[in-house]
């Protein structure tokens, strides 16, 4: 029996975390699309099979009189994979913005 039960036991498990995921996905789509100054239409692409590259050069960034980017330059290649982190409120969904405005 534990033949049986085992996989269903790990079918439903996955799909609660999915489900709990799902919100949190949404959450962070919706983020991305908002601006300073309104919000992203979620209909409105990119076509980014012409974009090899995204270089950010000397970036100065200020809001609220704190300044979270300072001469900050980079360089995203097409086909690798980037990770942006930091402490909460030092400018990571900020930057995402930046890029996508």
């Amino acid at each position: 029996l534990n033949g049986v039960f085992a996989p269903l036991q790990s079918i439903l498990y996955n799909k609660n975390l999915i489900s709990s995921s799902k919100s949190i996905i949404d959450n962070i789509q919706e983020n991305l699309y908002e601006t300073n100054h309104g919000t992203f239409h979620k209909t409105s692409t990119i076509d980014c099979d012409n974009i090899s590259t995204i270089s950010i050069s000397q970036l100065y960034y200020e809001i609220e009189n704190r300044i979270l980017f300072d001469h900050f330059s980079y360089e995203f290649k097409k086909g690798k994979r980037y990770a942006i982190i930091g402490a909460s409120g030092t400018g990571k969904t900020t930057l995402v913005k930046l890029i996508l405005n």
